[in-house]
């Protein structure tokens, strides 16, 4: 009569042990299926900054044109609107907008501005008046006048024109490229 109510309860057992295995397997897959289902889906965050007054959307795919602008206007000013006073807070801060693969040029090419600027004790100050954006290629054509000033004197003031080149990497923006377009450059487009 024991092994009787023994082998019941071993059958009752492994019954349970049979249904866990198969729920926690269906479980499994549903968890497997819904994580390729998340990860295939397109991501879209919309900013709304409120100083800005539009949105602009960083996805996937891409960022939108307000979001490329926004970005392009404070590389031109961290870069260009610079003094004695904060040379070393404008180097760390475009070096840490740069992709690894343009760090070294992008590096070099500062501390060669901020070594000119210190010899010569100046401070520069950009005024955007035009600014041409290519969605596809993530470049960005500023334009306008860059003052420059030894104390508090204004020694030059002249027409200058940038292209800043992006690369999206990690759900944002980064700094592949900075230089002047020159009048040689636009000629020969």
């Amino acid at each position: 009569m024991e092994q009787v109510t023994q082998t019941g309860i071993l059958i009752r057992v492994t019954k349970q042990r049979d249904f866990l295995l198969y729920a926690t397997t269906a479980l499994l897959l549903s968890i497997i299926i819904m994580a390729i289902t998340l990860l295939r889906q397109e991501r879209v965050t919309v900013v709304v900054p409120g100083y800005t007054g539009s949105e602009f959307t960083i996805s996937s795919k891409g960022v939108s044109r307000e979001y490329l602008e926004l970005v392009s206007r404070d590389v031109i000013s961290t870069i260009l609107n610079i003094t004695p006073y904060n040379y070393d807070f404008c180097r760390e801060k475009i070096l840490k907008m740069t992709t690894p693969d343009s760090y070294g040029k992008v590096k070099y090419d500062i501390e060669q501005m901020i070594s000119d600027l210190k010899t010569r004790q100046i401070s520069l100050r950009y005024t955007p008046i035009s600014m041409e954006l290519d969605e596809k290629k993530l470049e960005v054509d500023i334009g306008g006048y860059l003052t420059t000033y030894v104390g508090v004197k204004q020694t030059e003031n002249i027409f200058s024109k940038y292209r800043i080149g992006f690369e999206y990497r990690g759900g944002g923006l980064m700094l592949t490229e900075f230089r002047e377009i020159t009048k040689e450059m636009v000629n020969s487009k």
